[in-house]
This record gives structure tokens, C-alpha cells and sequence, in this order.
């Protein structure tokens, strides 16, 4: 069985994180910050959410101000809105680029508006200069969510945001088990964020050891033979697998969000993450594109493909379009391959107006979190592997119509023009 994720950290940096767990170097977020590589200031915590809660804290907008928001994104993230008495207003998704259009952003803006929170799903590449050219106009800041599209260092690469935030959690690329880096345009910013974080406990190392223990297991039960063998066992229990994996990969408890996130990171975790940033291997994430590009080539003539037009993408998960999801999740399980559907992604409610009526559809993002299926893919995995996955995707997944397909077919006006016993005839 192919696992729908593996942890994307080697043996030798899982040692390293038992070692620095055991014998903690001084070290602190400094450290981290001056190896970051961008134009901005770097500012190093527990989370992407510890970060958004700290840098809300900060800029202590007035109760009920409008932060715009892409309609898709983890819960976490609207629960941290809501506790700053905010107002998430989703911007539905286009299918093709897993992005906002820039003009519906700007239709959203009203005179409560202060943020706009764009994010790079799936492993996609959003421009964002139409954004802030959007966001400067209006006098907003403007923030982006790279925790799914992490490929090295920014280096200067994108800096048109005033805040951009990267995740080292445990399924993301490089990842130190924990910690985040988020890069703000603004200084003072950066030190009243600073501030606020001195102020929290620090994450105890027996946490993150335990955390080091539980996902290097994790990792040891997703090669084939183990995670097979851990499926089978499952099912003469009559336990579900899947629900287990999902538990066993969330980030933080709800009822304890706050209480988990409001931590400042450990030595131990800071000396992993500082080794993860500076030893980023870029032929890891060149080989899963090559296997991303191969899938593509596969299923694009014959399923449509969330993201398929975005300005880049590696594919950190890789969503296909289906008309019966759970089906083929459950088929594709028989043929050794282990998929997904939603994973943590939620769609951000619409936001109701004086006259109780939505602000506007986000029936494209309904249409991406009900009907696709997220498929396996990641640098372990063979180009014959991949074969054999779109092949048996292919076997049982059902293609949505097109709208192209729905239309009448156009009819031979001259063969109705001709008797139909002279048309047999012919």
C-alpha cells in the first residue's frame, strides 16, 4: 500500500531531533531569523496559527473588522479570526488556479476591511502583485498563507506581501516537527510580535520528544510493508484506518487551541528547524514535481484537475475531480493505493448582510472540497507507481460531465434532407 503521506524528514534529522532533546543547545528564535533568507524581517514561533494569533494581537484591529479570506483554509485559522472579534469574508476559489480573482477580492472590500489573507493551496503559486497593488489602494496590509507551498528560501523571491507565513508542521515540506516563520515588512511590527511572545511559557522538550517519538513511528508505518500489514490488522478489529491517521496528524486540540498555540518554541525544536531550513534539499522537491508533471500528463485529457492553470505548482497534495469520491478512495484501496478526500480543509462560511442574504456564492470551493480526491504522491514513490496509481484511477473514477457535454449534438442537416429508406440505401 502507497500511504496518501509520508513525513517529509529523513532518519538522520529525526536522530538529530532525539539528540537535541536530550542534550538542548542555548539556543533561541535569533537564531532561526538570521538564517532565514528574505527582505523582510523574519520572526520565528510554535505554529503558522501562534504566528496569525501573535501578529492579530499585535495590530489589535477594532472588534468587528473584515478580514477577506480565501473560502478555503483550516479551521484553526477561523477559530484565531473569531477570538480577535473579527469577520472572516470568504472570496470564493477559481477551479483552474485555486485563487481568488483579484477583482472579487476587491468587490469584498467594504469600509470595515482591514486585512486580506491570501492563500497557496495544495502546493500552488499564487502572483501576488495584483493583490497588493489591491491592498496598497486601500490603505490594507496584506497577508499570504505559504504554509502549503514551501520551496526553500524566499530570498526575495515573493516579498510583495506585508506578511508572509511558512509551517514546519509535521505533514508539511521540510518539516521540523513544529515551528514557523513569518515574514513581516514592517519592523516595528515585527518587535511588538516579539514582545508579545517573550511573554508566553515555552513549549516544553518532553512535548516536542514525545511528538519526535510519535511521528518517527508514523513515519516507520508508512512504508509498504508496515502500513499494509497496520491496515489489515485494523479491519479484523473493525477499526477505521483512516479515521485513525487523522487524528493521529492533527496539529492542535480544539478545546485547547489557545492553550497550545500561545507557547514560545523550544530549544530543541528551534536547533531542528534551523537545520531543516539550512539543509533544504531542492532534488526532493524537484523529483516531486516530476512525479506531480507525470500524474498530470495521465489524468488531465480526462479529468479535470484543481490548480491546473496556477502560475506553479509541486504539488504537495494532488486533487483530481471525481463524481463519486468516497467510491473510489474505498477502489483504489484494493488496487494499493491510499487516498484521501477534505483532509483538514474547511470552506469558510459566507458572511450574511443586513438583509440576511450571503455575500456571494462559493460554490466553487464547495465543488473542490466535495467531489475531489487526493491522491498519493511524494519522491518515494516510483514512475511506475504512479503509472499504476493513474491507471487505477482511471479504472474507478467516474468523470464529472463537462459543461461542454451537456449540449445537444449538433445534427447533419442534409441527412434529414434524404428519405430515411434512401439514407439506409446510401
Amino acid at each position: 500500500m502507497w500511504v496518501r503521506k509520508r513525513i517529509d524528514i529523513g532518519w538522520a534529522d529525526l536522530a538529530s531531533a532525539v539528540g537535541h532533546c536530550l542534550f538542548p543547545k542555548r539556543v533561541d528564535t535569533t537564531a532561526v531569523n538570521q538564517c532565514w533568507r528574505d527582505s523582510r524581517h523574519a520572526f520565528t514561533c510554535l505554529s503558522v496559527r501562534s504566528g496569525l494569533d501573535i501578529l492579530l494581537q499585535a495590530l489589535d484591529l477594532p472588534r468587528g473588522s473584515e478580514v477577506i479570506v480565501s473560502a478555503m483554509t483550516i479551521d484553526g485559522i477561523l477559530k484565531i479570526i473569531a477570538k480577535h472579534g473579527l469577520v472572516a469574508v470568504p472570496v470564493d476559489l477559481q477551479f483552474e488556479t485555486l485563487a481568488p480573482t483579484p477583482e472579487d477580492v476587491e468587490s469584498a472590500i467594504t469600509d470595515q476591511t482591514r486585512l486580506v489573507l491570501i492563500a497557496h493551496l495544495f502546493g500552488t503559486q499564487i502572483d501576488m502583485q495584483p493583490y497588493a497593488r489591491i491592498t496598497q489602494q486601500h490603505g490594507m496590509l496584506l497577508i499570504e498563507d505559504c504554509a502549503q507551498s514551501f520551496r526553500g528560501m524566499p530570498q526575495g523571491k515573493s516579498d510583495v506581501s506585508d506578511v508572509a507565513m511558512y509551517s514546519f508542521g509535521p505533514i508539511k515540506t521540510a518539516t521540523a516537527l513544529g515551528g514557523a516563520v513569518l515574514c513581516v515588512a514592517d519592523g516595528k511590527l515585527t518587535k511588538k510580535m516579539e514582545q508579545i511572545q517573550q511573554a508566553y511559557p515555552t513549549q516544553s522538550t518532553l512535548a516536542y520528544f514525545k511528538r519526535v517519538v510519535k511521528y518517527g513511528f508514523l513515519k516507520f508505518l508508512s512504508y509498504r510493508i508496515p502500513i499494509t500489514a497496520f491496515i489489515a490488522t485494523l479491519r479484523i478489529l473493525g477499526v477505521d484506518y483512516s479515521e485513525i491517521l487523522k487524528k493521529s496528524v492533527k496539529g492542535f486540540p480544539t478545546d485547547k487551541l489557545f492553550l497550545r498555540i500561545r507557547q514560545q518554541p523550544c530549544q530543541a525544536l528551534l536547533s531542528v528547524l534551523q537545520r531543516r531550513i539550512t539543509s533544504f534539499d531542492e532534488r526532493r522537491l524537484k523529483r516531486h514535481c516530476e512525479l506531480g508533471e507525470l500524474l498530470c500528463d495521465h489524468l488531465s485529457q480526462q479529468y479535470d484537475l484543481p490548480g491546473s492553470a496556477a502560475t506553479s505548482n509541486y504539488f504537495w497534495v494532488f486533487p483530481v475531480e471525481t463524481d463519486n469520491p468516497l467510491e473510489t478512495i474505498q477502489n483504489l484501496r484494493a488496487y494499493g493505493f491510499d487516498a484521501d478526500q477534505r483532509g483538514s480543509m474547511v470552506k469558510v462560511p459566507t458572511v450574511p448582510t443586513v438583509q440576511g442574504e450571503a455575500v456571494r456564492s462559493i460554490s466553487t470551493t464547495d465543488r473542490i472540497l466535495d467531489n475531489s480526491v487526493f491522491l498519493p504522491i511524494y519522491p518515494a514513490m516510483s514512475q511506475q507507481a504512479i503509472n499504476q496509481l493513474a491507471k487505477a484511477f482511471c479504472q474507478v473514477a467516474v468523470r464529472p460531465r463537462r459543461p461542454e457535454e451537456d449540449q445537444p449534438p449538433l445534427v447533419d442537416a442534409c441527412a434529414h434532407s434524404v428519405p430515411e429508406t434512401l439514407v439506409r440505401d446510401i
